[in-house]
């Protein structure tokens, strides 16, 4: 992912873009349904915590990269489906998740190029050292978005009441999350787990933006004996955006989507997250257009394009990421410096 506050900013981008009308008036009266959807499947990064062995560490990456087309469509069935009290919930929920997947499948290919490839998982010590970039990398993103919000940074009650939905509103998203698994990927989860993964989220990763939190001071403190790859420290956002991040932040360089090695690219971060706006509105003028009966789910799923979250290619397109930054060593350091700046 980019951060949590990437992804919210994005998606109140394409909120403000949106004409007035239902689909505005829908955003504005489940606003905090909408929010926790723009963090996407993220909250399943958090449904591995619990210690009676029922986590599971698979669902997160399985919804980046699988079938987006069947979820989506199976999404809008069951927010059309849904009774009166939880319609507007659901569809403000999946109008977030869009804009995740829209954000996502534009910057991922970005930060994979300078920091390294993670996309066939996490198993060897050049895939966590990419790790620890890409964490510190989104994470010096949040905190220089951060600067420009009124209060200016991050405190970890406000990160955690973001990151929240109403009781009523987390047990329909839940809801929705049993049958999407179950009828899209064959995987039995039980709603009760999916709203655990969203108060682990909000907990846990509410507390990792705040330096001041007690969970992002045991880190610091407890070093490498509580983490000792190194990953869950670069969770917790820095006091200051690492200096690489800045400079790759205020700087226009060419870079490649590590998938396509033969196309220079140009476009800064901020163009980036501009073009994911844009096509966050399409997304939700189509999911207006279906709900109130004006379009079909189909126009949903075009302008989904069943895209892998990571890559920002079809889901099933075969080809390999290849194209990263030759010189990420140099811009980024060794290891002891990635876990001295988080």
């Amino acid at each position: 992912m980019p951060d949590m506050l990437a992804h919210y900013d994005v998606a109140e981008a394409a909120r403000a873009r949106l004409a007035p009308g239902p689909l505005a008036r829908l955003l504005a009266e489940a606003p905090d349904a909408y929010a926790v959807g723009a963090q996407g499947p993220d909250f399943f990064f958090y449904a591995q915590l619990w210690p009676d062995g029922r986590g599971r560490n698979d669902l997160a990456h399985l919804l980046h990269h699988r079938r987006m087309d069947a979820a989506f469509a199976r999404m809008l069935e069951v927010a059309a489906a849904a009774p009166p009290a939880d319609r507007a919930t659901l569809y403000a929920y999946v109008c977030g998740y869009a804009s995740h997947l829209c954000l996502d499948s534009r910057a991922h290919p970005w930060v994979l190029y300078w920091t390294g490839d993670i996309s066939q998982g996490v198993t060897t010590p050049a895939q966590a050292l990419a790790m620890r970039r890409h964490g510190l990398l989104e994470a010096s993103i949040d905190v220089a978005l951060a600067a420009h919000h009124r209060p200016a940074g991050f405190s970890w009650t406000r990160s955690v009441r973001l990151l929240s939905m109403l009781p009523a509103r987390r047990r329909a998203v839940s809801a929705l999350w049993e049958q999407v698994l179950r009828d899209v990927h064959g995987v039995e989860f039980a709603a009760a787990d999916t709203s655990s993964a969203l108060l682990s989220m909000a907990g846990v990763y509410g507390l990792m933006t705040d330096r001041r939190s007690p969970l992002s001071l045991l880190l610091r403190v407890g070093g490498a004996k509580l983490d000792p790859d190194g990953i869950a420290r670069t969770q917790v956002y820095p006091a200051a955006p690492h200096p690489a991040a800045m400079e790759l932040l205020t700087s226009r360089c060419e870079w490649r989507s590590p998938w396509r090695p033969g196309e220079p690219r140009r476009e800064a971060l901020g163009e980036i997250f501009d073009q994911a706006a844009g096509e966050t509105l399409v997304c939700l003028q189509a999911i207006q257009a279906a709900a109130t009966g004006d379009g079909g789910v189909e126009d949903v799923l075009a302008a989904v394009a069943d895209r892998d979250m990571l890559s920002g290619e079809r889901c099933d397109d075969p080809r390999p990421a290849v194209a990263f930054c030759s010189e990420q060593d140099a811009i980024w350091g060794d290891a002891d410096a990635i876990w001295g700046a988080a």
